[in-house]
Order: C-alpha cells, then structure tokens, then sequence
C-alpha cells in the first residue's frame, strides 16, 4: 500500500476518534447538535473508506488468484501432452450425445481452443441428430474439415414417431444432412450407425465406401402404425461397395431387409419384440453368412418385451434346414435369443456366453437356454470343442432346469474356463438355492463328481459379495478339491489355476 495512502486513511481515523472517543460514550456525554452533525458525517466517510478498502481487497485477491492460476503446472503441459488428454476426455462422451458444436474443452481457454482446434480426432465422430431444422452447409464443412483425412465414425438419428407432429421434416432434414456428410467424408467413414425411418435409406444416394469396417441398421417407419402396410424391402444398395465391411448390428424388427454383403465375419443381431417371424429372420441372417461367419451376437431385452411366460415362442428347424457355420468361433445371445441355438450346426465354436434370461420348463413345452444347449449338441460337437462358457443373470426355476444346466455343463468335457454371475433381476430366495447347489456340484470329492469338467482351468463365480453368507464354507471345498491335478481311472483331472470372485481376495486363485 502507498505509504501516503496508509497516512490519510490513519489522519480519517484519529480525526474520528477526536469527534467521537470511547470516553464520550462511557460517560454518557449529552451531544450539542454539533457534536451530532460532525459524528453523522465521520461515519459517512469512515464508511465509504471500508468500501473502498473492501473493493482494494478484491482486487488484491483476484490478482494473486491469477498469478496462481499463471503459475499453475497445467500451463506448463506441452500442447502435443494437453491433447492426449483433450482425446481421452472426449472419448469417453458417447456419440448419441453430441453434435455438431465445438467440444466443451476448447470454451476454457484461448490456449486450449487453438489446442482443440489443431486436434483432428477430437473431431471424428459426427453425430446427426433429430433435426427440427436443417443444418447450414458451411456448418456440416467446418466441422468435417477440422478432422483432416482421419477416419470417422458416422451416426445419424431420426426415429421420430409422433408424424403427426411434424416429425417426416425432421426425418428429411437428417437424411439430407446424411448425404451431405456422405458428399463429403464418404471415404473415410470407418463406422456408420443410421437408427431411423426408411425414407433417411430410401434419400441415400450409391457410395464407396472403402474403409467402412462396421455398420448398425436399426429401421423404423411410422407405416408400421397402419393396419395392412406392408414393409417395403429396406434400400441399402448404397452401402454395397464397401470391401473391407467387417462387423453388422442389423435389429431384425423391420421384416424386409436384404444384406447386400456377401461375406460378414461378424454379426450383432437385434431382436425388438422375440417373437417366432423375428427369430425365423435371424436363422435366415446367420444361414445366408454361415459360410465366413466367425462371431455371432444376438441381442434380445427380455424385460422389455412384455411376450407373456406361457407364450414365449420355440423355434423349430427340421433338419434339413439347419446351416453349418463352419468358422463360427464365438456366440453370445441375451434374452431370447438362446432359441436360434439349434438352427445351426457350429463345428468350430469354442466361446459361448449366454446373459439375462431363464430357464423354466413348463407344461406347454417350454424350454429355456440350457436346452437349447443340449439341442445344438445333438447336431454339434461342443463337448470337444467348447472352451468358455459365460452365463450372466440366468435365472434357473425348478428341478428340470437344473437337470438340465447339470447336463449341459457335464456334457462339455472340453471346458476350461467357467464364468457365472447373477443377475439384478434375481430372486435372491431361489438363486441362494441354485447357487449352493452349483457349487456342491462342483465339488470333486466322489467318484461320480470327478469327471465333471476334467479340463476346468478357469472359474470365476460373482453373486454379489452379501449374498453369499454359508456359501464361503462351500466355496472354499471347491477350491481345495480342485486346487490339484490328479489321474482317476486313465483321466486326466486338470488343476484350478485361476479362480476369481466377488466374495473377497482370500477366495481367489493364484
């Protein structure tokens, strides 16, 4: 502070103190109206000293905030460092939730923005979202430029229902916004997602597409709201040049698609409601690509698809239908999908997860994943091939299912690795009994329970760490009776190398 500064404000208030002192006030001086006038005044620039200290304060505190800020390590981070960091920030925002405006980190600062800027892969994924308007031209190019010649993951989303609401514009607004990327960056699209009507496929015009790995189709049409109108076949002639195509996520809810690849070495299929015709359409998907199909998914959200209990569908496939899938590796199916299990012959499959369904045997002849297991057996030599089994939230009800899951599981004599884990939805009544029992199953400790898995390596068991309780006692049987290798009879009983689980650390192997 200015040494005159601190003078006058020590002159104000010894002058104060003069007009109005601590003796006065002890001895409850009578004041002239002088005294009151003079005092009145005093206050009023006593007053207006403080606010003018106060105001000195704050900007005293604001430049050493800034100095701070100057000398913080952050500004010391080179800028080719400063955007490892913009990417891994960015990446973890999903392309649903972006657009076409500048990422949140190049509106910190002028430095960062010129790092955001010079960034092309903060820039690649490009999101069209459901347009009420179109977008400018010289947006869509502005944003496109900024990725430079790096590859680029497209989504366009317009699954606007409510037609009647204006909601075709908005369909023809994303499409056009579609064609115009497309006009643009076709060529380095690496990935493309299109969740929307048929009109955003029918507007599309042909493409190459030479670095196009992987594609999602999810169609809708608010036709489907009419009674009697029939789908049209789904256009997508203009994605056919695309010779390095690799990976398909096809939803199988709109009945009239041809694929228009001859060779998918992978494919995600997605059931929308589980009934019979959808799952008639994925045997057909995955007999039409059996021949260089070598992972297979089939998605399907039980919970969700209010089919009631007694009328989930079976499929059934007559021998002479069923396809053989000769590079088929890997299976994973939720929901329903375990009913398209037996529609193909798998002679090479080794990986096998089966998540978030049932099984339930019934009166009307129900079944659930584990025999659909033991029906793909029939035709599929999984006892030799198989290697890794997953079942994730499969709920089992009644003696039946477990018969069936123990067969199933004694059948595979080839697995070396079992993972099992329970599922939100579980009763957790009825899963602590399957648990237990599943565990006991496990155990080597006769001569019938030794030739169950012989070749087990690997086994993981996640139950939720409370609802294990008595089951610690068990567990830790399982450990010790298989913790060792040993010869019974000529077979070759193989040693638990790993085991791992939620129930603690002192469970788990090595």
């Amino acid at each position: 502070m200015h040494p005159e500064a601190t003078r006058s404000e020590l002159s104000l208030l010894e002058q104060a103190r003069e007009i109005g002192s601590m003796e006065m006030h002890r001895a409850g001086a009578v004041l002239s109206a002088h005294q009151k006038q003079s005092i009145m005044h005093s206050s009023r620039l006593l007053v207006a000293e403080m606010e003018r200290l106060d105001a000195m304060r704050a900007e005293l505190a604001a430049q050493v905030a800034l100095n701070t800020a100057l000398l913080a390590p952050i500004w010391t981070i080179p800028h080719a460092l400063l955007s490892q960091i913009f990417i891994i920030l960015v990446s973890d925002i999903p392309i649903e939730e972006r657009d076409f405006g500048t990422p949140t980190v190049a509106h910190v600062c002028h430095d960062w923005r010129t790092v955001a800027f010079s960034t092309p892969q903060l820039w690649t994924s490009v999101n069209i979202p459901i347009l009420p308007l179109p977008i400018p031209h010289e947006v869509i190019e502005t944003f496109l430029s900024r990725s430079y010649q790096l590859p680029l993951h497209v989504r366009v989303d317009a699954t606007g229902w409510d037609y009647l609401e204006g909601s075709i514009d908005e369909d023809q607004n994303s499409a056009l916004a579609l064609q115009r990327v497309a006009h643009l960056s076709a060529s380095r699209w690496n990935r493309l997602e299109i969740w929307g009507d048929y009109s955003v496929f029918s507007l599309q015009n042909e493409l190459e597409l030479p670095l196009l790995e992987s594609v999602v189709i999810v169609p809708t049409t608010w036709h489907e709201l009419e009674d009697g109108w029939e789908q049209p076949e789904l256009p997508l002639d203009f994605l056919a040049n695309a010779p390095n195509l690799r990976d398909v996520t096809l939803d199988v809810g709109y009945s009239n698609v041809n694929l228009p690849w001859p060779a998918i070495p992978r494919m995600t299929l997605v059931l929308r409601e589980g009934d019979a015709a959808e799952l008639e359409r994925i045997a057909t998907y995955v007999s039409r690509q059996a021949e260089e199909l070598k992972t297979l998914s089939i998605e399907h959200n039980l919970r969700s698809s209010m089919i009631p209990l007694a009328e989930i569908p079976t499929l059934e496939v007559a021998d002479d239908d069923i396809s053989v899938a000769s590079q088929l590796t890997s299976v994973a199916v939720t929901g329903l999908g375990y009913q398209v299990l037996p529609t193909f012959k798998a002679p090479r499959l080794s990986s096998l997860a089966v998540k978030n369904t049932y099984q339930e045997h019934q009166e009307n002849g129900g079944q659930g994943p584990f025999a659909s297991i033991l029906k793909m057996m029939a035709h599929t030599s999984l006892d030799q091939t198989l290697r890794y089994l997953d079942l994730d939230g499969v709920l089992c009800y009644g003696s039946r299912s477990w018969t069936d899951l123990t067969r199933c599981l004694e059948s595979l004599r080839a697995l070396s690795e079992l993972r099992v884990a329970g599922g939100d939805h579980e009763d957790e009544s009825s899963a602590g009994i399957v648990r237990a029992r599943l565990l006991r199953w496990l155990v080597r400790d006769d001569a019938a329970s030794l030739a169950r898995l012989p070749n087990l390596t690997h086994l993981g068991l996640y139950f939720g760490r409370n609802s294990y309780g008595v089951l610690s006692q068990v567990l830790q049987t399982l450990i010790d009776s298989r913790r060792s290798a040993k010869v019974v009879g000529g077979v070759s009983l193989k040693a638990l190398l790993r085991f791992s689980t939620d129930l603690g650390p002192e469970y788990e192997l090595p």
